[in-house]
């Protein structure tokens, strides 16, 4: 099954796929975190956290920049689709 990423703000939720699969047999979903000691989901795990950190990263720079923070504009420094990409002519 795919994992997805659950961001919630204000009572209002966005879902973003995290491009990542586990067997349902072995997922927590109170912890949210695959269950076992193998390399798979050990790498899964480390995946997810890294993930949190970027989320938590986004949401500091939304604060830092005196933008409000909505699940649309957290979504999308998290993902990037905020940042103005100037291109240069040769």
């Amino acid at each position: 099954m795919p994992i997805y990423m659950r961001i919630t703000v204000s009572g209002k939720r966005a879902d973003i796929s995290v491009g990542r699969d586990c067997d349902p047999a072995k997922w927590n979903k109170h912890a949210g975190r695959a269950i076992g000691t193998k390399e798979q989901i050990k790498s899964i795990n480390n995946y997810l956290d890294s993930l949190q950190t970027k989320l938590r990263n986004a949401h500091q720079v939304l604060i830092d920049t005196n933008q409000q923070v909505t699940t649309e504009s957290l979504q999308n420094q998290f993902t990037g689709k905020n940042q103005k990409w100037k291109f240069r002519g040769h």
